[in-house]
């Protein structure tokens, strides 16, 4: 019984770390050796991972469950939830609080189990183990990091620019973002 136990719960690790696309580039016993400086952790539904404006100390990936990212935009008056379209749901295999790691990053976003949940951490403490025991892993890790805040940096400013005009946006990518206050 103990086997079959461990047998799942190793294909359950195999399923995060080989279809989580953040990993994609790594090889196999890179992917390993990253999984085994994780930490599993067992969340209830409803339960909170980490709130909004927290330190980003760490990111998360999704074994089994269902995570949604809310964020809240704070008035003078209240605080509410922007339009339905800032929250977003996040299943098996997938990541979330990536720019935790190596960055002085505050969350953006609460994190809230909305299923009973397994997730794997891996922690800033960890980055600094990965850097000396994988230096070479560390450094891939860092460019995927990197690789995704680029992405979504291209992403935000297309948004940018749909909603404004393609000058503002350049101005806010390359020159000086203050320029934006008017």
């Amino acid at each position: 019984m103990l086997e079959a136990n461990k047998t799942s719960h190793v294909k359950k690790q195999a399923k995060v770390i080989f279809r989580n696309p953040f990993l994609k580039d790594f090889s196999t016993v890179e992917r390993v050796q990253f999984l085994n400086l994780c930490h599993k952790r067992s969340y209830q539904k409803g339960e909170t991972v980490y709130s909004q404006h927290d330190p980003g100390t760490g990111l998360y990936f999704i074994e089994n469950g269902q995570v949604e990212l809310n964020v809240v935009v704070e008035t003078n008056e209240s605080k509410t939830s922007v339009e339905s379209n800032s929250s977003i749901t996040l299943s098996d295999s997938d990541h979330f609080g990536l720019f935790a790691i190596e960055y002085d990053y505050r969350r953006k976003s609460t994190a809230t189990c909305l299923t009973n949940c397994e997730l794997y951490g891996f922690f800033q403490a960890d980055y600094e183990v990965l850097k000396k025991r994988h230096p070479k892993l560390a450094c891939s890790f860092i460019e995927a990091v990197n690789d995704a805040l680029f992405r979504r940096f291209d992403q935000v400013s297309a948004k940018l620019q749909e909603h404004t005009d393609a000058a503002t946006a350049y101005r806010a990518q390359l020159v000086q973002p203050e320029l934006l206050k008017t």
